[in-house]
Parts: C-alpha cells; structure tokens; sequence
C-alpha cells in the first residue's frame, strides 16, 4: 500500500485529476472463514483507496458462491 501510495503521489503533482482506487480480491477456493478473515483484514486497514472487495472470478474454476 505504501508502494502504491508513492506512485500516485507523484502522479497526482502532476495530474491533479487523476483518481483511483484498489479493489482487493479473495478466492472461491478459500473457507468461509478464510475469506471473512480477509474481509476482516481489509478493513482494519481503513486504506482510503480501498474501493471494494472481488470474490467472483469467472476464470475461478471452483463453484459458485
């Protein structure tokens, strides 16, 4: 996060306005309990680029949620 933080300070001097945002991601193949854990972590770390969390991949070959 500090890495990604760096780089778009820099961008941001200059290009004023110029936004992102980092959408995390956990594994259909992880329990229940892993990926609450993860969703636990995330937002303990109260990133303010955090945008969102991606649990459905299509390319994921295990079932569906």
């Amino acid at each position: 996060m500090q890495a990604f933080d760096e780089v778009y300070n820099e961008l941001k001097k200059e290009y004023p306005n110029f936004t992102v945002g980092f959408i995390f991601f956990g594994l259909k193949m992880l329990s229940e309990a892993e990926n609450e854990a993860l969703f636990t972590r995330i937002c303990e770390l109260n990133w303010d680029k955090t945008i969102g969390l991606d649990f459905v991949q299509q390319e994921d070959l295990f079932g569906s949620l």
